[in-house]
């Protein structure tokens, strides 16, 4: 009976051995996989970040669109000013997703949207331009049309009023 009595404390120390193995390895492999966990969840939301980058740049080309229309509609300094703060907003925010992206695609692609709203920043540019020369040709247009309608009511004489058929006359 005394060798089973010896036996008991060791057991007992060996069955707790075994049970903080087990515990060590649980926590081990919890832990493992919380960083697994982790790692993944972290590049769930870079990803999410970029989609949502992308969409408030999506949303500001729409709003710097409808600028310039404006800008276009009225020829106004003040709206044309504006639109430049938004372009120069909308470049920046295309330099901080550039740095995000990670292929050279999506890079390419952001480099051809800067690309495109500089092309159609000098294209309203040169818009106003023409717009600014139709509206002094219209002015000068009006002025002639304002001249010729005086020059009428003052009653210039012309060969109507000497002749009847004027066409019918000879070059002399």
């Amino acid at each position: 009976m005394d060798n089973k009595k010896s036996y008991i404390p060791i057991k007992v120390f060996i069955s707790y051995l075994v049970l903080a193995l087990l515990f060590a390895s649980v926590g081990w492999f919890l832990y493992s996989e919380s960083n697994v966990f982790s790692e993944t969840e972290s590049k769930v939301v870079k990803e999410n970040s970029k989609i949502l980058k992308v969409s408030n740049l999506l949303s500001k080309i729409y709003k710097t669109e409808s600028l310039a229309r404006k800008t276009i509609q009225t020829n106004s300094e003040k709206d044309f000013k504006s639109y430049l703060v938004e372009i120069d907003s909308l470049k920046s925010r295309i330099d901080t997703l550039k740095q995000i992206v990670t292929t050279q695609y999506q890079k390419t692609v952001l480099d051809s949207v800067a690309y495109l709203l500089s092309e159609k920043t000098k294209n309203i540019q040169q818009l106003k331009a023409i717009k600014n020369k139709a509206e002094d040709d219209a002015s000068v247009n009006n002025a002639i049309n304002a001249i010729t309608r005086m020059e009428y009511k003052l009653r210039k004489l012309i060969l109507k009023d000497f002749v009847k058929k004027p066409n019918e006359l000879g070059s002399y």
